[in-house]
């Protein structure tokens, strides 16, 4: 169809009284296929829809900056490079803009810019901070690694005067340094780069690891987003004290209130038979006490961290294995950490975030209401997994019993007494044995829930 058409049609529905668009909460974007900033030909031909976008929308480039000025079309033919994608948002919303932008971007994906409007608007679906401090992918630069060197060099004067486990959590919760310098030279090829890097953020994000013919189109990433993010929503949970199927809130303090009361029972031990546990226990011998207790290396905790995934979701300090594996291998930090875990492992104590647990609902099928349909996920912190992958390391050549001590499985099933019986009768040492007890059944578990508003 004629451009001048396309616009005069879009005129004429946006102001007519049944448009379903209304004209003071509206986005207008995309590739107009003409400029604003220089003379041509079809601006003369669609005055209308000039008019309308003067007096009802304000560029979103050019709010806070002359970003409205820069080209958006690269192409061979194009010896000039024009500015013809725009992004136009109504006056009520363009105060709410916080920042726009114009990247280039890589000529095998596109000969357009890539246009960025950030506006600060109250979510209408709330689904929580996430727990990732920084992307695993800044590991993988060098520059990120010297400036992580640099940081905890400079943070460990202040250290000082600090108990050990008091100087790991200060670790722990100081600022990363940032991978982007403040004057970074956006040549194309590096964008190119990190446009790719977006992508694998955005797949990890989608939870998306493979996609049919290699698809990794944004707007796939964006439907997969927004699908998992509606997934989760929930609505009304079931009463899980009362069978009948009416019983339901959407109160949110009441869903919280059911959540605690069908999760506290889940969880909870049940008796266990003494005369049973005392039979099972006659056939298991002592054996391996040396091996136990023998202190860890910091090679020890570098292999642990390295081995796991570097994808693996975080706890609540949002530090994933690839920044362990940094911080362990700084000369400074490394026997802090080691002397942190050496300590645990003797039963002398450890840092109070290795018991802070937060617990994920996933859906499963069928009735959402009801609470047995949600699939619980414990996101502990990784220093910690770290350190119960080194003692599940050590007890699984023993016996089968090291495979139950895995925190993010098995364990919540346990009874605590039979489990202290057992290690007993393995002629484990007992501040092993109440240095596991104390881990595994002493922690703080937060639900993280996703609500409408």
């Amino acid at each position: 169809m004629h451009r001048p058409t396309v616009f005069n049609n879009l005129t004429t529905n946006l102001q007519s009284p049944d448009s379903p668009l209304p004209l003071d909460n509206l986005v207008i974007l995309g590739d107009f296929n003409y400029s604003f900033i220089s003379t041509n030909r079809t601006l003369g031909l669609i005055g209308e829809w000039s008019r309308l976008l003067s007096s009802h929308f304000t560029n979103c480039l050019s709010i806070k900056s002359d970003n409205y000025l820069l080209p958006t079309f690269f192409h061979a033919v194009a010896h000039h490079p024009p500015t013809i994608d725009h992004i136009f948002a109504s006056h009520s919303l363009a105060q709410t803009v916080q920042l726009s932008s114009v990247e280039y971007m890589s000529p095998t994906w596109t000969d357009h810019c890539l246009l960025t409007t950030t506006f600060n608007l109250k979510a209408s679906t709330p689904i929580g901070k996430g727990t990732w401090r920084a992307n695993p992918i800044f590991t993988t630069h060098e520059s990120y690694q010297r400036a992580l060197a640099i940081h905890l060099t400079n943070l460990h004067p202040h250290l000082n005067g600090l108990t050990p486990i008091a100087q790991w959590e200060r670790i722990k919760v100081s600022p990363p340094p940032s991978l982007l310098h403040p004057r970074i030279d956006w040549y194309n090829k590096l964008i190119s780069h990190l446009q790719h890097e977006f992508v694998t953020i955005s797949q990890l994000r989608s939870g998306t690891q493979w996609m049919e013919n290699s698809e990794k189109s944004p707007k796939y990433l964006a439907a997969k987003l927004r699908s998992r993010q509606t997934q989760q929503m929930m609505h009304e949970f079931q009463n899980p004290t009362s069978e009948d199927f009416a019983d339901r809130s959407d109160d949110t303090y009441t869903m919280k209130r059911y959540a605690a009361t069908f999760y506290q029972k889940l969880f909870d031990t049940e008796p266990v038979d003494q005369t049973s546990i005392d039979s099972l226990l006659r056939h298991i011998t002592p054996s391996h006490q040396h091996q136990l207790t023998t202190p860890f290396t910091i090679n020890d905790l570098i292999t642990q961290s390295d081995r796991c995934a570097n994808n693996s979701s975080p706890g609540l300090d949002g530090l994933g294995y690839p920044f362990l594996s940094l911080v362990f291998s700084h000369p400074l930090i490394a026997p802090i950490a080691l002397q942190i875990y050496n300590s645990a492992l003797i039963g002398n104590g450890f840092p109070s975030s290795w018991q802070d647990i937060t617990m994920r609902l996933l859906p499963k099928k069928g009735d959402l209401g009801l609470l047995k349909n949600w699939r619980p996920i414990s996101l502990i912190n990784c220093d910690a997994k770290i350190f119960t992958r080194l003692i599940n390391a050590r007890l699984a050549p023993i016996a089968a019993i090291g495979l139950l001590l895995d925190q993010e499985k098995a364990y919540d099933r346990i009874h605590p007494s039979y489990l202290a019986q057992t290690l007993k009768s393995f002629g484990i040492p007992s501040s092993f044995t109440d240095m596991l007890i104390s881990l595994f059944f002493s922690n703080w578990v937060q639900n993280h829930y996703c609500y409408p508003s």
